[in-house]
């Protein structure tokens, strides 16, 4: 599967597993959770520790501090976390953001995943091709396609039958390794980059889009968590003056971005020119979990769905940051969003000002 369509594949996955023809389950969940039944629904989860013990058949899609997938899945399997283990079958893609990938199971089809380290055990098979961004990649088992992607250290002691296209710092072939494809090792591109960075969807793109994803995904966790009264005043209320807004939210922006480069100018002012800037960071990532969770609010309204405020939240940036995604015109999408948002983020705030007893 080429990488350039990758972020297309990604949002028919989203939009097929939300269409109204179907049905989901979804679980919400701010501490440990274990789900022991077969469901016959796309599953959608959040949690602290998660435990799939049962098959699932349709999609998973979850996030959380560490995953464990013991159960089969019929569908796809997209996941995001720090420590996500698959030790079931996945019957079709599989798609991973996290800091350690174990796959202990048999994937059907193909892998794409982002990670600080991907073991691909020595009984556990993967059906399609294996397109990774790691640091360090043991794959012990057998690939049925091909690997490619960008590698600091991978140790090869399975078959591959498939091409090896990669970049890699540090190559290991173990004495049971086979190939029967061609191998590749990339020397004229630069580090981290691939032949499909020239029309702009490089694999070191796709890895910091997913980075992205997950750090507006905890950044609205907390500030749901914290604030959600105020984050739900805010996204009902958002195309409320709209232009007002968005004017608001432009020169709120610059305001905070010119203050924190004033004192930087002065020795005495950079600590605070220093948190100004963090300030300005945070508040770009709230605006886009706002423009975000009103995304998802309109479109399981649409749907005619009971939803949570985190399932909405993390449907909604997802199709913000592919919308973002779209040559040419994604920008401005982008844009519009944050600065629609800082500028409700604004006009609530003053409103509190103002409501504030003397």
């Amino acid at each position: 599967m080429q990488i350039r369509s990758f972020t297309i594949l990604l949002l028919v996955c989203v939009l097929l597993s939300i269409q109204p023809a179907l049905a989901f389950t979804s679980y919400d969940v701010e501490e440990d959770m274990e789900i022991l039944q077969q469901i016959d629904d796309d599953v959608y989860a959040a949690g602290g520790a998660l435990q799939i013990n049962s098959d699932i058949n349709g999609d998973l899609v979850v996030t959380g501090g560490n995953i464990t997938v013991n159960g089969d899945i019929s569908g796809d399997l997209i996941a995001a976390g720090g420590t996500i283990a698959i030790r079931g079958n996945i019957a079709d893609d599989v798609r991973i953001a996290a800091g350690k990938l174990t796959i202990s199971g048999s994937i059907g089809d193909d892998v794409i995943a982002g990670c600080s380290q991907i073991i691909l055990e020595e009984n556990a098979t993967i059906g399609g091709d294996l397109v990774a961004g790691t640091d360090k990649a043991y794959l012990y088992g057998d690939l049925a396609g091909n690997v490619s992607g960008n590698f600091g250290t991978i140790i090869l002691g399975g078959n591959v039958a498939g091409e090896m296209d990669i970049d890699a710092d540090n190559i290991q072939t173990l004495p049971d390794a086979t190939f029967q494809g061609e191998r590749i090792i990339s020397t004229d591109t630069y580090p981290g980059q691939t032949e499909s960075d020239e029309n702009g969807y490089g694999f070191i793109d796709i890895v910091f889009w997913l980075l992205r994803y997950i750090m507006l995904l905890l950044t609205g966790w907390i500030i749901l968590y914290l604030a959600t009264n105020s984050i739900e005043d805010m996204t009902f209320q958002l195309t409320d003056k709209p232009i007002h807004k968005t004017l608001a939210g432009l020169l709120s922006l610059l305001g905070i971005l010119m203050g924190s480069i004033l004192l930087a100018v002065t020795m005495i002012g950079i600590p605070p020119a220093l948190i100004l800037f963090l300030i300005l960071v945070f508040l770009l990532y709230c605006a886009r979990v706002i423009a975000g969770l009103w995304l998802g609010k309109k479109l399981f309204g649409w749907l005619d769905r009971t939803t949570t405020r985190w399932q909405e939240m993390a449907v909604g940036i997802f199709i913000l940051l592919l919308l973002g995604s779209i040559p040419y015109i994604g920008w401005i999408v982008y844009m519009v969003a944050t600065l629609l948002s800082t500028g409700a983020i604004y006009y609530l705030l003053k409103e509190k000002v103002r409501n504030r007893p003397a």
